[in-house]
């Protein structure tokens, strides 16, 4: 109950265009608030504390992973939840979590995986 009710007020907050992150992708930009990511992630919350605090848009840029592979994870740092994991983005995903030290992110990928193992996949 309570989970939810913390959720839901995180979902707002990304919902709201109060944004103090930018992050930069190939061909996109996606807005974010710092403090959400730097909670979720040891490596965002080291690159926080080199970038001054004061400057209100901080830009980030990532270019070794999928856009796709960045909105699931950001989306998993706000609601808890990871929906849109699939055979065709989880490995970048697992990657992406890695190089930022999301653990339960790395743990959902990992599950999936583990879901999708049969006799017939590996060969016995």
């Amino acid at each position: 109950m309570i989970r939810m009710i913390i959720l839901r007020k995180i979902t707002k907050i990304f919902l709201r265009r109060e944004y103090l992150v930018i992050v930069l992708l190939r061909d996109e930009v996606i807005k974010a608030h710092r403090c959400i990511l730097a909670q979720n992630s040891e490596v965002f919350q080291k690159m926080f504390e080199e970038i001054d605090m004061l400057e209100q848009n901080a830009e980030i840029t990532i270019s070794d992973a999928s856009p796709e592979s960045v909105r699931v994870m950001l989306e998993f740092f706000y609601t808890g939840e990871v929906k849109a994991i699939s055979e065709s983005n989880v490995d970048d995903l697992f990657a992406i979590a890695h190089k930022y030290k999301v653990e339960p992110l790395k743990y959902e990928c990992e599950h999936f995986l583990s879901s999708k193992i049969s006799k017939d996949w590996i060969g016995f």
